[in-house]
């Protein structure tokens, strides 16, 4: 039996800037991109941190 939990916004919200933390400081310390495979992306690490930092910007507020 799967046991589905509805995810409330905020959770959503806060879930995801954990991994977009991550993400910038992994390429910061690696000083290069990640693992994660960016197909549409830019390929200069430094314009992927600020993709992921403006995207974080504009989440909701919560």
């Amino acid at each position: 039996m799967v046991v589905r939990r509805r995810v409330s916004a905020q959770d959503a919200v806060i879930g995801l800037m954990s991994f977009a933390f991550m993400e910038i400081r992994t390429m910061g310390h690696r000083r290069g991109p990640t693992l994660m495979e960016w197909t549409d992306g830019p390929e200069d690490y430094h314009e992927q941190i600020r993709m992921i930092a403006d995207i974080c910007h504009n989440f909701p507020k919560t």
